[in-house]
């Protein structure tokens, strides 16, 4: 991200096209914080957004409607929510783990960071009790949907975000 230290990443065990960015919307208040991207990575017919948003929850859900205007057939936002509550919107779902991905000190541990997806379905998630950042990183094994497949869809296999 712009003048900051941390930013968005994504790995896998197989390789990908380069990954895009998208600037997400942003706030004209006084006060408000940098503007944000969204990592645009698209291969297998699968499209996954990494995000860090903002912390205002009526701008965080209006980068995910933005996200998901980029996106068509299976696809996956994940990452960063700073969302407090539901995050539903209608053709996606919350895949990800329900466990805490953020701690405020020792003060509370919440979930943050989510993972919300139209099309694939998730087999199995974690969220990783390692690295410097108040967050934890997320593993997520997805495959696409049966009533998404288009030959020759496979597997996708394991995926990592780290942010």
């Amino acid at each position: 991200m712009q003048s900051r230290i941390y930013g968005l990443a994504a790995w896998s065990p197989h390789p990908f096209p380069q990954a895009t960015a998208i600037r997400l919307p942003y706030s004209i208040l006084p006060g408000r914080v940098p503007p944000r991207l969204a990592q645009i990575i698209a291969f297998h017919g699968i499209t996954i957004a990494n995000v860090h948003l903002s912390h205002g929850q009526f701008l965080n859900r209006f980068h995910l409607r933005h996200c998901m205007e980029q996106m068509s057939g299976p696809a996956a936002i994940i990452g960063d929510f700073n969302a407090v509550g539901p995050v539903g919107f209608q053709g996606f779902s919350d895949i990800g783990s329900r466990r805490r991905t953020h701690r405020a000190g020792n003060i509370i541990a919440v979930r943050l960071d989510r993972c919300i997806a139209r099309g694939l379905e998730c087999s199995a998630s974690e969220v990783l009790d390692k690295g410097p950042s108040d967050h934890h990183p997320m593993v997520l094994d997805m495959k696409v949907h049966p009533a998404f497949m288009t030959p020759p869809m496979e597997e996708l296999g394991l995926i990592g975000v780290a942010i």
